[in-house]
């Protein structure tokens, strides 16, 4: 499957806002200036395991075009109905042409 054909299943979009650190001695975290991408986000029940090694059921999913954004855990998702959820985990794959998928699982 070429890569103009996945991307044509990415029909939604998703702000990545990446962690910049604290605001405040309360843990209030501060944010760099979200961007856009294109993603497919699926609303389904799935365990997952933690950078913590804790499993935890993520209430949905989210494949997101990488382009030259590295999202981490601690990052700010808003997806296309205007909430955001924490992010769970993520996992990077590369493909044949070594551009890198990335899968989001949300709380």
């Amino acid at each position: 499957m070429s890569y103009g054909s996945v991307r044509s299943f990415l029909r939604q979009r998703v702000s990545i806002a990446s962690y910049e650190g604290h605001a405040d001695a309360y843990g209030t975290r501060t944010y760099a200036t979200a961007k856009e991408l294109r993603a497919r986000v699926e609303f389904a029940p799935r365990l997952v395991r933690t950078l913590g090694g804790d499993e935890v059921t993520a209430s949905a999913t989210a494949w997101v075009e990488q382009g030259d954004k590295v999202i981490g855990t601690k990052d700010k998702i808003t997806l296309p109905d205007g909430t955001s959820p924490p992010i769970l985990t993520v996992e990077r794959t590369p493909d044949s042409q070594n551009r890198i998928s990335t899968k989001v699982s949300f709380g």
